[in-house]
């Protein structure tokens, strides 16, 4: 019962010519943006790589190559046990799941007990920069965010691993933790079969290039100023393809209005199509329905 618009058939043949041609730009253009995700996160990934992905070797004069646990203090959550769902000391507390790529999401954060001494080994204060101690992604191991004191109390648990940085810029620490998260170097010499771990030890170990203190700002500038570059690249991308699929619903009503080719007066009308259709219906032989033979 659905109408639809029907055009003369030499229109329709120009109309999907015209579709063919604009489709398939609009394809490529598609083609193009779907990679900008991937140039911003690899220009994230070279900016980091100037600072924390050279060698001993490579450093630039002042600069030390130190194993993390020289840099600040290392600590993993403390674990969850069914004892600790209720008691006098409920604190809340984060894990894995409040951190993302882009920080914290503290929209779902649980409580559990922790005594005085627990409390006073596993609060956070403004300044830890936390990652991820496993998963069972690759992709998702290290993700680091830091602690600003957004929740008063709040401790973490052992899906957590904290890092209390001393004489190093806590916002140039998760700028390193994400290069070697993003890089893979963490998952390099991490240890498990389907969840993958860096371990209390394993993060201890791990060397990290760190800088004088006087020159930290300026590099934690370069790396802000290329970040924002990346992410206006993404979201200028993520307009523009929303243009693009606003185009094609443009372009396919105009098609269907009539819009999208010129007319021709001398192209044979739709009703007299439609009326030869009608006829060679009407003359084809009618097909006859058998009966299913009866199952025995």
């Amino acid at each position: 019962e659905t109408t639809v618009p029907f055009p003369p058939q030499a229109e329709q043949r120009r109309i999907v010519a015209k579709l063919d041609t604009l489709t398939a730009r609009l394809a490529r253009a598609r083609a193009e943006l779907d990679r900008v995700p991937v140039l911003a996160e690899r220009l994230r990934i070279n900016v980091l790589r100037a600072a924390f992905g050279r060698g001993e070797a490579e450093l630039p004069v002042g600069w030390l190559m130190k194993r993390i646990d020289e840099i600040g203090d290392v600590q993993l959550g403390r674990q969850r046990s069914p004892k600790d769902h209720d008691g006098p000391h409920m604190r809340p507390y984060v894990r894995s799941a409040n951190i993302t790529w882009k920080g914290w999401d503290l929209s779902d954060v649980k409580e559990m007990n922790f005594s005085p001494a627990e409390f006073e080994t596993f609060q956070l204060r403004p300044g830890d920069v936390l990652l991820n101690e496993g998963s069972g992604s690759a992709k998702e191991v290290g993700k680091p965010a830091i602690w600003k004191g957004e929740i008063e109390g709040t401790c973490f648990q052992n899906t957590l691993l904290r890092v209390r940085p001393v004489g190093y810029s806590p916002e140039l620490l998760r700028y390193a933790f994400l290069y070697l998260a993003l890089s893979g170097k963490f998952i390099a010499n991490t240890k498990g079969v389907n969840i993958i771990h860096i371990g209390k030890a394993g993060l201890a170990k791990t060397m990290l290039p760190v800088p004088p203190v006087d020159a930290q700002a300026g590099l934690l500038a370069t790396f802000d100023a290329a970040f924002a570059r990346a992410d206006r690249m993404e979201a200028e991308a993520a307009r523009a393809r929303a243009l693009v699929d606003r185009l094609e619903a443009t372009i396919l009503g105009r098609a269907f209005r009539g819009e999208l080719v010129p007319q021709d007066p001398n192209d044979e009308p739709a009703s007299v199509l439609l009326d030869r259709i009608r006829a060679q219906r009407a003359a084809a032989p009618k097909t006859k329905r058998g009966r299913r033979p009866k199952a025995g």
